[in-house]
This record gives C-alpha cells, structure tokens and sequence, in this order.
C-alpha cells in the first residue's frame, strides 16, 4: 500500500487526527511526524484531503473531502 494510501485510510477511519495522531497510528509513537505532514498538505493540495483548525483545541485536523 502506497504511503498516501495509508494516509488516506487513517484519516478515513478517524477524522480530525492531527498529523501527531496520525504519524502514532501509521509510524509509531517515536517517529517524527514530518512524513505525515508533508504527505497531509500534498493530498490537501490535490482537493482529497482538508485541514482545518479544531475548536476544540485549536490543532490542525485532517478529515477527508
């Protein structure tokens, strides 16, 4: 499976992640998560992917377009 794959499958299954939450759930809780975040902003850019600041805690949330 396609790095970008994996990306949009975690997003899929739990909208609003941040990237962090993301890099633990794909990577690993020790990896950094600059993979992730370069990958999320590239799918962003394509239209598949939507970032956007969560009320809740004011993080940047990736949900699926």
């Amino acid at each position: 499976m396609a790095f970008k794959d994996k990306v949009l499958a975690a997003v899929a299954a739990n909208p609003g992640r941040t990237d962090r939450e993301l890099t633990n759930m794909i990577l690993g809780r020790r990896k950094d998560q600059q993979q992730v975040n370069g990958e999320a902003r590239h799918l962003a850019n394509l239209g598949l992917l939507r970032r956007v600041k969560r009320d809740l805690d004011g993080y940047i949330g990736n949900y699926l377009e």
